[in-house]
């Protein structure tokens, strides 16, 4: 599984609505999530933050991310959010492994400076 960062900003009709009647979201957000194969790791609102109202770290099949993406667009288009972005995390040891991979391939690299003579 790999994992996810979900940032957005709620839209008014969110705050109507939670003004109206207060509520637990996540008993809604939860499920789902599930249903699309995500699982809810952390949610914080972070409502002091200019750009985004919430963040939210999630797990996902890396081979199936269209699905996270699709919920990202299903949710959006609901109105809720103002904006909302997903974005690949990788711990340590992957981004170790993603330099390596651009280690490794350096050496076939040609600047368009060097492409150009000018080098």
């Amino acid at each position: 599984m790999a994992k996810y960062v979900l940032m957005g900003r709620y839209s008014s009709q969110f705050s109507e609505g939670m003004i109206h009647t207060p509520q637990d979201r996540m008993k809604v957000v939860e499920p789902m999530l599930q249903g699309f194969g995500i699982e809810l790791k952390e949610f914080l609102f972070i409502p002091s933050n200019p750009e985004n109202d919430f963040v939210a770290i999630v797990e996902a099949d890396p081979n199936n991310e269209m699905k996270l993406y699709g919920g990202v667009q299903m949710v959006y288009a609901s109105g809720t959010f103002e904006k909302i972005n997903a974005f690949r995390a990788f711990n340590s040891g992957e981004m170790r492994d993603i330099f390596q991979i651009g280690h490794d391939g350096i050496s076939s690299f040609v600047s368009a400076r060097q492409g150009a003579g000018l080098e």
